[in-house]
């Protein structure tokens, strides 16, 4: 899960370079905007949630159509990839509240401590971050919310976060999947630790 790790670290650190640019931008914006006002309230009493929704019904089986998904849009991959799969990828649907257990998981490996301490200590001086702040704790809360899927290439597996299964999740499973093809006759793992010195080289893999 490296590559998402880094992605999402270089994007908090250039959110913290622009976040003074845009601070100054939204304080020369147009006039203020005009106070809302407030729904009408009514004095009608409001139904139990558990009354107004009835029976609760069966959760839906994310897994299993996660898979579903997977197993239709592997042939596709594989043709505009022009290669074969070599076995099959495992999928599952993570619920967001645990994606920070997998991201946490090699934290020492892929953002080691002293690498850590390192960034804030610069991030401190500059005044981009308060003195309670960690660089770590903007990089995991931009990962829960910009994170739909990843494929993780120790294990082999593949994770959507876990919600409505569509056509609209097609676009990352195919993203992931091909990583997960460029894994099984390249070896991300093994690329991404000889060219951990050079992280371009790492992304464009």
């Amino acid at each position: 899960m490296s590559r998402t790790f880094h992605a999402a670290l270089a994007a908090a650190l250039l959110a913290l370079f622009l976040a003074p640019s845009l601070a100054r931008a939204d304080e020369k914006g147009g006039p203020p905007k005009e106070p809302e006002t407030p729904a009408p309230q009514t004095d009608e009493p409001v139904a139990p949630a558990d009354e107004a929704a009835g029976e609760e019904a069966p959760k839906p089986d994310r897994t299993a159509e996660v898979r579903a998904l997977v197993a239709e849009l592997m042939p596709e991959v594989a043709r505009l990839r022009g290669l074969e799969w070599k076995r099959p990828v495992p999928a599952f649907a993570l619920p967001r509240e645990k994606l920070s257990e997998h991201m946490l998981a090699d934290l020492d490996t892929e953002y080691p401590a002293d690498e850590r301490e390192r960034d804030d200590r610069v991030m401190h001086r500059l005044g981009l971050l308060a003195p309670d702040e960690k660089l770590l704790d903007l990089v995991l809360g931009m990962m829960r919310d910009m994170v739909a899927g990843f494929y993780d290439p120790k294990e082999g597996e593949l994770y959507l976060i876990e919600g409505p299964v569509g056509e609209g999740m097609k676009p990352t499973l195919v993203h992931e999947l091909t990583h997960a093809l460029d894994d099984q006759h390249y070896d991300l793992d093994g690329m991404e630790e000889k060219h951990e010195d050079d992280p371009d080289r790492v992304f464009a893999g």
